[in-house]
């Protein structure tokens, strides 16, 4: 609120306390002003007499629905008075378009599902208001990224933005307090497509180039801008999306504070300090009042009921309600004034009640009605019992601070209730209230059933002033005391007055003696026996016993039933009062029944065993007589079997009481074993040896084979075998034959299988190596376990030979290699090859011309040697003059010389050469010398 700076300060005061009683004021003369997002530039001009101010700076919101909040700093800011400072509200992104003031750009979509652009930043600058001027940044949030499965954008920063997800395009990274953030890859070809962001501007999202579908979002304007998100750039249209754009960073001034909360545009709020007013209140009628202003150079104080003052903290004695209101101070200073306001609370008289006096009925929670004067104060309420005997217990619930609490007494009598309220400034205050708590009584007169279980039991109730009466424990109320109608049992009833008061009591009524019958045990009988049935009753002095199955009323009956049968009867006494009936079951005992071992099938000489297990009849022991001679008792019986033939066995079982004796039976099959046989297809074969084998043995007898080999080779169920390689030796076949019905019978063949031992072929040649102008060979033969040989020798003289030992002549003068094969048969005819190769070296040839003419024309310019037989990397040729100086040398035999030294041709003249080599076989040293004769 401004004022025209020509009024006075009492002016101002006065207009100011109208304004306050008219709308309200704040206690100080703090000033707080928002600035809004609009899309431009704002300013605003520091007041007179402000130095500092507090600033919330949020940033805007990215676009999208999962775009990144704006940040949101806070912070003091130095000023001065006249100083205009700029604000710039960053605007929330909008679909692709961005928020103003640094957001980056989103990105359409062919599909339908663009990017969104970022959000920008708030900041606030001072002149010439550029983005290095700026005091405080909030940084705005990077935006979602584009496409069905989209990246959501990074957060403002608080310093540093928070780096945006990823999709399937790489997300935008967060601009730090150094640099904006990098822009976000192209998830297929994983280059940069999201722009970086830079001081101040976020980057742009990047844009699905190829097939427009999932593009990346902007990132958020700051300090330094987020990065854009990178794009999808693929051509799907369901699990694709571009990346998220990153948060932009802020600027947080020292001391200052940041959250990342935003969720929509940007907003700037500045708040102003100033003059301050107070006072020590709230107080009570008949108090002081304390008033206090900040420090000035002077002050003039204002208020309610015509108060004035000139000091800095005024004090007002003997306060009453009309000291109550507001209280205005200006204070002035050096060059300006300001004025500041404090509002003084005065307390009414406190006055709490306790409630109206009342009657209650004993036995019944009531509850009490207060009220205080303070909401706020601390209450409680106490109690007075004087004159109840004994002491009786009081409770309060939910507790004795609540103003209306349920309270409960375990004695009737007078109660004084007390509500205490204490005011923390004015004192205790007490109010009490009276609650009578009455008791009613009860009597009954009772008439029991006439017999157990009627209900024709009567009750009788009366009380002081009673008018009512229940006897279900007060669910109804009836005006007669009579009840009629009862079986013997426990009743809560009641009776009540006018006032509702009630009393209760539990009666009971009892039955006379129960007539009660009891009957002999369920029995159990054999086939075509006897049960004797007996009953017998209490509860009276004569009975009669009422049986289901005959008119007889006698207490014992004989009965043969053919069945499982249930015998029922009730007693009756003198005075017709009957029993409730009871039964007799009478169980008839099963036939025997038996299980044997089923129909049995065994191979000769493995006996089986046959058990037979009985049921029914009497039960165990029973008795077991076979028909092969053999008998016993128990409850099973077992014998072992094993006959020659095929044979039935039959058992009688019998039990201790009349059942009829039970015959069962199981046959005994003897199966015939298999007889096992082989055949070999090949059975004498040289190593590496595979034999195939064959089951011969009467198809209709096999049922499983196993086939074993005296190295352990193993074969399961296989009618043809093929082993596995098998060296020089004899081989046992064993061959495991299981019938159909299981009767096994196996035969090892001895000696089934012959392996004759391989040769091994070998040679050797001499001499080694072999020259040239030398190549006349001899081949040694150093095979083993060899009958016959046969030698294959490639241009050799002789080429082909069937001796142990073969000498033969290679071409001479000719170098190269040779191969020579030998191939050894044993006596049982197994083979054996040895192949090598021979080589023929060249031996060690030297020529050098003496002379050489290196005049310029064109023949004869240079001189070089032609050496053969050497190994060419150990070779050193040097030329010396008649001083002994070296003028020339080379390791390559093939280089030649021109005749130069230091780049001048020599003199003509003789000159000496020495060459060292090595040979090509064996490292021979070498060493040749000559003379040159240079001409011109």
């Amino acid at each position: 609120m401004k004022f025209n700076q020509n009024k006075s300060a009492w002016q101002k005061l006065f207009l100011l306390h109208f304004v306050t009683f008219c709308f309200g004021m704040f206690s100080s003369a703090q000033n707080t002003i928002t600035f809004s997002y609009t899309g431009g530039p704002q300013t605003w001009v520091v007041p007179a007499c402000i130095s500092s101010i507090t600033v919330t700076v949020a940033g805007g919101k990215g676009g999208g629905s999962t775009g990144g909040n704006g940040a949101v700093v806070t912070g003091t800011l130095s000023v001065t008075p006249g100083q205009i400072l700029q604000m710039n509200v960053g605007g929330a992104g909008a679909g692709t378009t961005p928020g103003w003031n640094g957001g980056g750009t989103g990105q359409p979509s062919g599909i339908g599902f663009p990017s969104f652009g970022g959000g920008g930043a708030s900041d606030i600058r001072l002149a010439p208001y550029g983005l290095n001027n700026r005091l405080v940044v909030a940084g705005g949030g990077g935006a979602s990224g584009g496409g069905p499965t989209f990246g959501i954008g990074g957060q403002g920063g608080c310093p540093n933005g928070n780096n945006g997800t990823t999709s399937y395009g790489q997300f935008g990274a967060g601009g730090s307090t150094t640099a904006g953030g990098n822009g976000g890859l192209t998830w297929s070809i994983m280059t940069p497509s999201g722009a970086p962001g830079t001081l101040g501007l976020g980057g742009a999202g990047g844009a699905d180039v190829n097939f427009g579908n999932g593009p990346g979002g902007g990132g958020g304007g700051g300090l330094f801008g987020g990065g854009g998100g990178g794009s999808d750039n693929i051509s799907i249209t369901s699990a694709m999306g571009g990346g998220g754009g990153g948060g932009g960073s802020s600027l947080i001034p020292s001391g200052g504070g940041c959250s990342g909360t935003n969720t929509g545009n940007g907003y700037i709020t500045i708040t102003t300090g100033g003059v301050a007013a107070s006072n020590t209140g709230p107080y009570c009628v008949g108090g002081s009042i304390q008033l206090n202003a900040t420090p000035g150079l002077t002050y003039t104080w204002v208020g309610p009921n015509g108060f004035t003052s000139s000091t800095q903290n005024p004090t007002i004695s003997n306060i009453t309600n009309v000291n109550a209101g507001v209280y205005g101070v200006v204070v002035t200073g050096t060059g300006c004034s300001d004025t500041a306001y404090t509002t003084v609370v005065i307390n009414p008289p406190i006055t709490p009640n306790a409630g109206l006096d009342d009657t209650v009925c004993f036995g019944f929670p009531f509850t009490l009605n207060g009220t205080i004067t303070i909401p706020t104060d601390p209450r409680i309420w106490s109690v007075l019992t004087t004159g109840i005997t004994p002491t009786p217990n009081v409770s309060f619930s939910p507790n004795f601070v609540s103003l209306t609490p349920t309270v409960t007494v375990t004695q009737p009598g007078l109660y004084h209730f007390i509500l205490r309220e204490t005011n923390p400034i004015c004192g205790i205050f007490r109010d009490t209230v009276k609650i009578f708590v009455k008791q009613m009584d009860i009597s009954s007169v009772l008439t029991n059933p006439s017999c157990f279980g009627s209900a024709d039991g009567e009750i009788e109730l009366s009380g002081q002033d009673a008018t009512e009466f229940s006897f279900d424990n007060g669910t109804t109320w009836v005006n007669d005391p009579v009840g009629t109608g009862f079986t013997a049992g426990n009743y809560t009833v009641c009776v009540r007055d006018n006032n509702l008061c009630k009393k209760c009591e539990t009666v009971t009524l009892v039955n006379p003696p129960n007539v009660v019958v009891s009957v002999s045990n369920d029995t159990l009988i054999c086939q075509n026996g006897t049960a004797q049935l007996v009953a017998s009753a209490i509860g009276g002095s004569t009975f009669q016993f009422h049986w289901e199955h005959t008119t007889s009323v006698l207490d014992t009956q004989a009965v043969s039933p053919l069945v499982d049968s249930v015998f029922v009867v009730y007693a009756e006494n003198e005075f017709g009062c009957v029993s409730t009936p009871d039964s007799i079951f009478v169980t008839v005992r099963s036939a025997i029944d038996a299980s044997i071992t089923p129909d049995t099938i065994i191979c000769p000489g493995y006996p089986t065993p046959l058990d037979v297990t009985a049921s029914g009849g009497i039960g165990a022991p029973y008795n077991y007589t076979w028909s092969s001679g053999q008998s016993g008792v128990g409850v099973s019986h077992s014998i072992s079997a094993n006959p020659p033939v095929t044979q039935t066995f039959t058992v009688t079982i019998t039990d201790a009481c009349e059942s009829t004796p039970y015959l069962i039976s199981t046959d005994v099959e003897v199966a015939p074993l298999p007889v096992p046989a082989i055949a070999v297809e090949v059975d004498k074969i040289c190593e590496p040896a595979i034999f195939v084998i064959h089951n011969e043995t009467d198809s209709a007898m096999v049922d499983y084979l196993y086939w074993e080999l005296s190295d352990g080779q193993i074969f399961v169920n296989q009618e043809q075998i093929t082993t596995a390689e098998l060296w020089a030796g004899l081989y046992n076949v064993q061959l495991i034959v299981t019938s159909p019905q299981g009767c096994i019978d196996s035969t090892t063949f001895i000696n089934a299988l012959t392996v004759h031992a391989k040769p091994v072929a070998d040679f050797r040649h001499s001499p080694n190596p072999v020259l040239m102008f030398n190549t006349q060979v001899q081949l040694t033969n150093y095979s083993s376990n060899g009958a016959s040989y046969e030698w294959f020798i490639q241009d050799g003289n002789p080429a082909y030979s069937q001796l142990k030992h073969v000498q033969t002549k290679l071409p001479d003068g000719v170098t190269g290699k040779y191969n020579v094969q030998l191939i050894t048969t044993s006596e049982f005819g197994c083979k054996d090859t040895s192949e090598q190769i021979v080589i023929v070296l060249p031996e060690v040839l030297i020529y050098a011309p003496n002379s050489f003419t290196p005049d310029g024309d064109e023949y004869n310019q240079d001189w070089g040697i032609h050496i053969d037989g050497i190994d060419v990397y150990n070779f050193e040729l040097h030329i010396f003059n008649r001083w002994g100086e070296v003028i020339w040398e080379s390791k390559d035999p093939s280089v030649k010389w021109d005749g130069t030294y230091k780049g001048k041709l020599v003199e003509q003249g003789t000159y000496t050469w020495i060459i060292r080599a090595k040979d090509a076989i064996n490292d021979g040293k070498y060493e040749f010398n000559g003379f040159i004769n240079v001409l011109k």
